[in-house]
Formats: C-alpha cells, structure tokens, sequence
C-alpha cells in the first residue's frame, strides 16, 4: 500500500480509543477514533477507512449491527472489520455470524494485533488492486474496437510503406504520424538500374522466361536497397530507382550509393553469365546523380506511392538507360563527391535526352583499395561478414543468417557489441554503464567513478533483528497453516498462505546471492539494474524485428552483476570498428 493505511475505531469508551490510538499511530497508521455505532458508519461513509475495529458493547447501536450494516452496503460489503471484546467465545461466534473478519479479545496481546492488522489490511490491498484491474480491463473492453480498427490501419499503412522503405524506417515514419513524406525538398543520390535489351528480350522469349529473368534482376537490386538503407522510389518495367538521404538522413549519402551500385554490379554480373548461357541477351547498366529534389507521396486514397521529381532523377535516369551491361555512369556532380573513393574511366560527354548540353560522365570500374571506408556498410573489397552488428551514424544494421535489420541506435546495442567483441568473457556492469566515451585510463570501473559514491549508501534492505522477526512470523504461519488445514479452516489457511507468500518476496527482494542483505541504493546494484534492463530491451526489440537473432542473443546472453555473452556454439561477428576502439571495457 503506497499510502499511509487508515485506521477507524468505535469504541463507546474514549480511554480505550485513545489507548489503541497511542499504540497504532507510531507503527504508521492514521487512526480515527468515533464513540458510538452511528458516528462510526458516518465516519466510514465520509472517511473511507481501510479497516475498521469496532468495540462490541455500545448503547446506541452494538458492533454486531454496525457490522451488519457494513456487510449490507456494496460500498463497504469487503472492508476488513476486527470486533474488540473483553467477553467469551460466544461474544466471538455472534461477531463472525455478523461478518466480522477477526475477533480479539481484550486485554489483547500487542503483536498479536499488530501481526492481524497487517495480514487483513494486505488482503484489502490485494482486493483493491483486483478491482483497479477489473475496472481497467473494463476500459480496455470498452476501447477495443476502436484499438483494434487503429492498430489494422497502423498495420495497412506500415505494409504499404514496406514497399519503398525497409521495414525500421517504416516503422519511424509510421511512428511520426507520416510527417516525413509530406511534400518537401531535400538533396539526394538517385541511383537508376536499368535491364538492357529487355523491351527485344520480352518480344521474343516466353512470358514465363520473361517473368524469370524479371524476378531475378528486381531481386538482386532489391535486397541490396534494403541492406543499404535507402529508399525504393519505384520497381517498374525493367527499371529499378532507389535514393538515398530521403526519408532517413544518410551521411556521405554520394558514396553509399556507389557501394551499392558496385554491390549490385557484382550481383548481376553472376545473373549475366546464366542468362547468357540461356541465350538471353541480358545485362545490367547503372546511373547515378546526385542533387536537389522534390519528395513526397502522390496518389489518392487508397493508393498513394512516395515519389521523387526534379532534374537529379531525369538525370539519372537517363545516364540509366545511356550505361552499357556492367557500367555505373557518374554524373558530374555525384563524381565530385566520391573522387577519393572510386577509380574511373571518362565515356566522354553524352547527349542526353531533355538536356539542352552535353553531359560529362565516368564509369565506375572499381574502389580504390585505399578508399575511406563508411565504417559499417561492406564494399567489394571487404565482403559483408554472415553475422555482423554495424553502425551508420544513429542506426545500426545487423545481420545474422542472410537476414539483414536496421535499428536506431541505443546504450543496449552499444552494450551487446562489447560483449559479443569478447565472446566467453566477463564485463562488469558498472564498467558498461560508465559509457562509451571513457578509455582504459578512465574506465568507471570502481564506484566513485561512476559518481555514485559511498555517501549515497543509505546500508542494509533489512538489518539483522528484521531478518530475525521475519523469520520468526514465517516460523509462526506455517504452523497457523498446518493448524487452520487441520480444522478444515480454509479461510484461514488462505490468509496464512497469502501472508507468507508475501513475506518471502519481501526476503527475496532484499536479499542477494548467498544470503547476503542488498545494499539501499548500492551504486553497483544500480548499474546492474541499468545495464540489464537496457540489454533486454534492446533485445527483445531485436526479436521484434528478426526472431533468429533476438533468440540467439536471448540465449546467449547472460546478464547481472556482471555480464557475458556465450554461446553454446561459436559464431563469429564482424563489428564497427569505430564502436570497439580504447572505449570498449575490457577490451583485450
């Protein structure tokens, strides 16, 4: 109970009122004193006590027709009523007959009461918490149907947004209210595949060849746009377009697109050689521009599509359809932006269509093996490993058996890296909640350096006589249990079994491993709660978007105190370099 619990007495004898007064409020209670039955169910009504103990002797009205008239209203049929009593066990037996909950007889023995108060009073917090539930299910039956009907259009719009977008940004878009695909202007990198000879190709062949060769070129550009973050502006015809830097910031957007165009050059070139050996004349040109244009969806209801306009897309475009099998043109300004990542050879100036001048353009024949590298996305040098965790500014793209998602990032993926970094190998928790950006020389691994020092150690959850009392009170219930199941009294075997089940996750929770008593605001408890509940839910947001990786790393990974990842097999990573350098803890 969060709250201080209220305390109401009906005793006709203000000494005796006061008396249990003296003794209640210093253990925490506020206590409310009424000195006859009518004042005691007014006070009830206006007061709203969470127990009442009620004297059974009264002039005006008795405590057995108080209690009744308790158990008569809906309002107060469940709140907890001890009868007082310097009578017998008759006195005992009309009480319960009345509804009363418990009985003591005075004089009463102090932590007998106390001990009674408490185990009634957790029961009306149980049954208080039952109902808030009740009436919150209530509320959410009420709403379902227009949850339901919300969660199907979010569901509609995240699978027409899954055909342009990989299923991460989607997801961010969806989450913005679409806000990121109203009309606006942006620079980007258009990258244009073309599938040369096919308008001859579809003529001449068979459709269900056609369809084919069709569904492998849309396949081999396809999941390279999705590996590489960008955009799909359209899938149409022999023609596939893709940008970059649109909806989702990309940096150096200019060489992101040539990776990709080389990735997908060294794709279909695998694709030419069958299609040659099927005598289908068939090959793959590139085009790539970089510039402004204009973004947004265009459509109607019911069908909108996102769409890019402007010279940078006629651009390339047409340098698309100008690219023999095998070449990537550059228009001049795209060029200007990866000078020091590509070798090329100049196809001199091209007259395209819809340009009033000649087009300067390079064809890409490879990257220089000395080429900066993004840091997280493969190139043709430096093939994507089968399982990676690579960073790209404020997202991370994982793959893990030929499945590839984009996350943004967060401390947990941070965390997952520098365990996988040293398979079979301990961290501490405080040393992976010290943060990234501290060098061995600084690493926090000693409380003071994570700025949680011993002042803030407020000493044992529960000290030595409380361990003892608890003890004592569990000593105590079993043989209330064993006594109660003996009488066939299954109330009472009930309240037992509640209150001891409740006095062990009260031990529990202030006990660690071995027996030892948690510390009150312990730094390095602090840093394991952090660090665990970080990991999990970076995890289980992995899990939510790929099932194979969430489950091996919920397998694998081992949280606490300190941290591990081991697996029952080894399985190698490929991880950003820029993410383990002297901030990894532990870095061997």
């Amino acid at each position: 109970m969060d709250r201080t619990p209220r305390l109401l007495i009906v005793d006709d004898t203000p000494q005796n009122g006061r008396l249990l007064e003296a003794m209640l409020s210093p253990r925490g209670y506020t206590v409310a004193l009424a000195y006859s039955g009518y004042e005691g169910l007014e006070k009830v009504r206006m007061e709203c006590p969470d127990l009442v103990l009620i004297d059974i002797l009264m002039p005006d009205m008795n405590g057995y027709e108080v209690c009744r008239r308790l158990r008569a209203d809906p309002a107060t049929r469940l709140l907890p009523v001890v009868m007082l009593t310097s009578s017998g066990d008759q006195d005992k037996v009309d009480a319960i007959e009345a509804g009363a909950d418990d009985f003591i007889a005075r004089p009463f023995n102090q932590q007998e009461l106390l001990s009674r108060l408490r185990s009634l009073l957790r029961i009306k917090e149980y049954h208080d918490t039952i109902q808030a539930q009740a009436a919150e299910l209530a509320e959410w039956n009420r709403t379902l149907e227009q949850r339901v009907q919300s969660q199907l259009t979010q569901l509609a719009g995240l699978d027409r947004l899954r055909r342009f977008f990989s299923a991460p940004v989607a997801e961010v878009i969806l989450a913005g209210g679409g806000r990121l695909l109203e009309p606006h202007r942006c620079e980007v990198t258009v990258v244009f595949c073309n599938l040369r000879g096919f308008t001859a190709f579809s003529a001449a062949a068979e459709p269900e060849d056609v369809m084919g060769a069709l569904s492998q070129f849309c396949e081999a550009v396809g999941v390279m746009v999705q590996r590489f973050g960008a955009t799909l502006e359209q899938s149409a015809g022999n023609a596939v377009m893709a940008i970059f830097n649109d909806p989702i910031p990309c940096p150096d957007h200019s060489a992101a697109a040539v990776r990709m165009a080389v990735e997908v050059r060294e794709r279909t070139n695998a694709l030419s050689y069958g299609w040659r050996l099927n005598d289908f004349d068939l090959d793959v040109g590139v085009g790539i521009a970089t510039g402004y244009a204009t973004l947004g969806r265009v459509g109607f209801e019911g069908r909108f599509d996102y769409r890019a306009t402007g010279t940078v897309v006629n651009l390339a475009s047409r340098l698309g359809s100008e690219a023999l099998g095998g070449q990537i043109l550059l228009a001049p300004r795209a060029y200007a932006c990866v000078t020091n990542l590509v070798d090329v050879e100049s196809v001199g100036s091209l007259q395209l269509e819809g340009f009033p001048g000649p087009v300067q353009a390079h064809n890409v024949t490879g990257l220089k093996s000395a080429a900066p590298s993004r840091g997280d996305l493969p190139t043709i040098d430096q093939p994507l490993a089968p399982n990676s965790f690579l960073r790209e500014g404020d997202f991370w793209s994982l793959t893990y058996e030929g499945v590839v998602v984009r996350l943004k990032h967060s401390k947990g993926l941070q965390d997952i890296v520098w365990l996988l970094a040293v398979p079979g190998r301990e961290i501490a928790a405080v040393d992976l909640a010290s943060g990234a950006h501290r060098g061995p020389a600084r690493a926090a691994s000693s409380i003071a350096d994570l700025g949680l020092g011993v002042e803030t150690d407020a000493g044992n959850a529960l000290d030595a006589e409380a361990r003892t009392q608890y003890r004592s009170r569990l000593a105590d219930l079993e043989e209330e249990i064993s006594e109660a199941e003996t009488n066939n009294d299954a109330e009472r075997s009930s309240r037992g079994r509640e209150e001891r089940e409740f006095l062990l996750a009260e031990l529990g929770a202030a006990m660690g491993l071995g027996g030892r008593s948690r510390r009150l605001l312990d730094p390095a408890e602090r840093a394991r709660k952090a660090v665990t509940g970080r990991i999990h839910e970076a995890i289980a947001h992995i899990e939510n978007l790929h099932q194979g990786l969430g489950r091996h790393l919920r397998r694998s990974v081992r949280t606490g105190s300190f941290c591990i990842y081991d697996p029952a097999e080894p399985t190698a990573w490929r991880l950003s370099a820029q993410n383990l350098g002297e901030s990894s803890p532990n870095r061997p």
